[in-house]
Protein backbone atom coordinates (compact mmCIF):
# COMPACT_ATOMS: atom_id res chain seq x y z
CA UNK A 1 0.00 0.00 0.00
CA UNK A 2 1.14 3.36 -0.82
CA UNK A 3 0.99 5.67 2.10
CA UNK A 4 3.19 9.23 0.81
CA UNK A 5 1.72 11.23 -2.02
CA UNK A 6 2.91 14.57 -3.77
CA UNK A 7 0.86 16.82 -6.57
CA UNK A 8 2.34 15.34 -9.21
CA UNK A 9 1.01 12.52 -9.04
CA UNK A 10 -2.23 13.74 -10.30
CA UNK A 11 -3.54 15.40 -12.88
CA UNK A 12 -4.38 19.16 -12.43
CA UNK A 13 -7.49 20.48 -12.69
CA UNK A 14 -8.06 23.96 -13.94
CA UNK A 15 -10.78 25.96 -12.30
CA UNK A 16 -11.76 29.86 -12.60
CA UNK A 17 -8.57 31.72 -11.15
CA UNK A 18 -6.71 28.43 -9.60
CA UNK A 19 -5.26 25.32 -10.54
CA UNK A 20 -6.14 22.13 -8.47
CA UNK A 21 -4.43 19.06 -7.97
CA UNK A 22 -6.81 16.38 -5.99
CA UNK A 23 -4.08 14.33 -4.35
CA UNK A 24 -5.84 12.11 -1.24
CA UNK A 25 -9.74 11.52 -2.70
CA UNK A 26 -11.31 9.05 -3.37
CA UNK A 27 -9.90 8.51 -6.95
CA UNK A 28 -6.19 7.85 -5.74
CA UNK A 29 -6.76 6.17 -2.31
CA UNK A 30 -10.35 5.07 -2.08
CA UNK A 31 -11.29 7.25 0.56
CA UNK A 32 -14.37 8.95 1.16
CA UNK A 33 -14.45 10.70 4.35
CA UNK A 34 -11.87 13.37 3.23
CA UNK A 35 -10.00 14.72 0.65
CA UNK A 36 -6.81 16.78 0.13
CA UNK A 37 -5.54 18.73 -2.25
CA UNK A 38 -3.48 21.83 -3.24
CA UNK A 39 -4.29 25.25 -5.31
CA UNK A 40 -2.25 27.79 -6.93
CA UNK A 41 -4.06 31.19 -7.92
CA UNK A 42 -1.67 33.35 -9.26
CA UNK A 43 -1.61 37.64 -8.31
CA UNK A 44 -4.50 39.58 -9.23
CA UNK A 45 -7.32 36.05 -9.48
CA UNK A 46 -9.69 35.18 -7.57
CA UNK A 47 -11.80 31.66 -6.91
CA UNK A 48 -14.85 31.85 -8.85
CA UNK A 49 -17.74 31.25 -8.87
CA UNK A 50 -19.00 31.89 -4.97
CA UNK A 51 -20.02 28.53 -4.25
CA UNK A 52 -20.69 26.32 -1.54
CA UNK A 53 -20.77 22.50 -0.41
CA UNK A 54 -21.93 19.96 2.20
CA UNK A 55 -18.79 19.40 3.89
CA UNK A 56 -16.46 21.68 6.05
CA UNK A 57 -13.08 22.54 4.64
CA UNK A 58 -10.01 23.93 5.46
CA UNK A 59 -7.78 26.15 3.59
CA UNK A 60 -4.00 26.27 5.32
CA UNK A 61 -2.39 28.99 3.40
CA UNK A 62 1.38 28.12 2.29
CA UNK A 63 2.33 31.08 0.74
CA UNK A 64 1.13 34.77 -0.56
CA UNK A 65 -1.53 36.82 0.73
CA UNK A 66 -5.12 37.24 0.17
CA UNK A 67 -8.60 37.80 1.22
CA UNK A 68 -11.75 35.30 1.37
CA UNK A 69 -15.38 36.42 1.51
CA UNK A 70 -17.53 34.24 3.71
CA UNK A 71 -21.42 34.83 3.62
CA UNK A 72 -20.68 38.53 3.14
CA UNK A 73 -17.51 38.42 5.85
CA UNK A 74 -14.53 39.85 4.22
CA UNK A 75 -11.52 38.85 5.65
CA UNK A 76 -7.80 38.99 5.05
CA UNK A 77 -5.19 36.49 5.21
CA UNK A 78 -1.66 35.58 4.50
CA UNK A 79 0.51 32.51 4.62
CA UNK A 80 0.84 30.50 7.79
CA UNK A 81 -3.17 31.18 8.56
CA UNK A 82 -5.93 28.70 8.16
CA UNK A 83 -9.06 29.88 6.74
CA UNK A 84 -12.26 27.63 7.34
CA UNK A 85 -15.48 27.86 5.20
CA UNK A 86 -18.03 25.77 7.66
CA UNK A 87 -20.29 23.48 5.88
CA UNK A 88 -23.21 25.06 3.03
CA UNK A 89 -21.32 28.69 3.65
CA UNK A 90 -21.17 31.04 0.35
CA UNK A 91 -17.47 31.79 -0.04
CA UNK A 92 -14.52 32.68 -2.41
CA UNK A 93 -11.11 33.61 -2.24
CA UNK A 94 -8.96 36.08 -4.16
CA UNK A 95 -5.39 36.76 -4.32
CA UNK A 96 -4.23 40.67 -4.23
CA UNK A 97 -1.02 40.19 -2.94
CA UNK A 98 1.82 39.98 -5.93
CA UNK A 99 3.13 36.51 -5.48
CA UNK A 100 1.24 33.48 -6.40
CA UNK A 101 -1.03 32.53 -3.65
CA UNK A 102 -0.35 28.41 -2.54
CA UNK A 103 -3.03 26.95 -0.43
CA UNK A 104 -3.42 23.11 0.90
CA UNK A 105 -7.12 22.21 1.05
CA UNK A 106 -8.87 19.60 3.78
CA UNK A 107 -12.65 18.74 2.99
CA UNK A 108 -14.46 16.36 5.34
CA UNK A 109 -16.09 14.75 4.03
CA UNK A 110 -14.53 14.59 0.20
CA UNK A 111 -15.59 16.98 -1.76
CA UNK A 112 -14.86 17.19 -5.54
CA UNK A 113 -15.45 20.39 -7.83
CA UNK A 114 -18.09 19.20 -9.52
CA UNK A 115 -20.57 18.92 -6.38
CA UNK A 116 -20.28 22.23 -5.61
CA UNK A 117 -23.47 24.73 -5.41
CA UNK A 118 -22.04 27.58 -7.57
CA UNK A 119 -23.30 31.39 -6.66
CA UNK A 120 -22.20 32.95 -9.78
CA UNK A 121 -24.15 35.97 -9.02
CA UNK A 122 -22.29 36.83 -6.23
CA UNK A 123 -18.72 38.67 -7.14
CA UNK A 124 -16.46 40.29 -4.88
CA UNK A 125 -16.33 43.75 -4.19
CA UNK A 126 -13.76 46.16 -5.02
Amino acid sequence: MRYIFSPSDVEPINLPGREMRRIISEETVGTKSMSVGVIWVPPGEAVLPCHSHDADEALYIVSGEGQSWIDNQLDNFKAGDVVWFPKNCKHMIRNNGSEILQAVHFFSPARHPKEYTLYPEIKFED
